[in-house]
């Protein structure tokens, strides 16, 4: 038996959608009947994300109270340290997101873990993790491996695996973290967002368009086609550097 550690992502007291996702690429990396999947929720009241955890495929939910109100990178990398050294878990999920950049690459370098981030597939071959992310600007796909390391931390691209359907009753328990005196505070949150509102982080299907287009004038049609086949605008850095679309 494996087991798959996944750390839930909360933001601003609210759970991220992130954590669903990490939920159907654990299934995924089942390879036994065996295989358990437990969500580690790091919060001030870890207890009340407790019912939206319980989605299809989770096993156990643990929890882990700390005193940090909102998000902070000495906090989470403390406690799920502390938690993967008690637990051993073969392989630990994070989003590939703006807080796991403030905590992954610590956890991973101090407990001797190996490390990928932005990973957008893996899989077993041979009996050994191999992952696969971006490289070289995206022009390439580069796997990795992690000879000789127990414990794989990955951080997964967002909006690539489906989140799951359906509800579980998984087993609740409870972690204690160590007793830590975060270096940073929290003073206000600012959302910062484009001049459209979109978040195209978010978006599943993204029609580009870049200089080719020919001049501005032409955004336009390209505006109704990504509309009229259920698509979200986007551009390359010059047509946004120019103005034709907010950046």
């Amino acid at each position: 038996m494996s087991a798959t550690l996944i750390v839930a992502e909360i933001r601003r007291g609210e759970l991220r959608p992130a954590t669903a996702e990490l939920v159907s690429a654990a299934q995924a990396a089942r390879r036994g009947a065996d295989d358990r999947v437990a969500v580690a929720v790091i919060a001030d009241d870890p207890q009340r994300f407790v019912p939206r955890v319980s989605v299809a495929g989770v096993d156990e939910i643990i929890t882990v109270k700390v005193a940090a109100q909102e998000f902070d990178p000495d906090t989470f990398e403390s406690a799920a340290r502390a938690l993967i050294e008690a637990r051993k878990p073969a392989l630990v999920l994070l989003p590939h997101s703006i807080d796991s950049f403030g905590y992954a690459a610590a956890l991973a370098a101090k407990g001797g873990y190996g490390f990928a981030t932005d990973v957008f597939k893996f899989d077993y071959q041979d009996g050994a993790l191999v992952a696969t992310r971006g490289g070289y600007g995206q022009k390439v796909n580069v796997e990795v491996d992690f000879p000789g390391k127990d414990v794989v931390v990955l951080a997964l691209r967002g909006n690539v695996f489906k989140p799951p359907v359906g509800g579980s009753s998984p087993a609740v328990t409870s972690f204690a973290a160590p007793d830590l005196r975060p270096r940073t505070s929290s003073r206000s949150f600012i959302e910062v967002s484009s001049a459209d509102d979109v978040d195209m982080a978010a978006a599943e299907f993204i029609l580009a368009i870049g200089r080719g287009i020919g001049e501005q004038a032409n955004v336009e049609r390209f505006r109704e086609l990504a509309d009229a086949v259920g698509a979200t605008l986007g551009c390359s850095r010059p047509i946004a550097d120019a103005g034709w679309l907010p950046k």
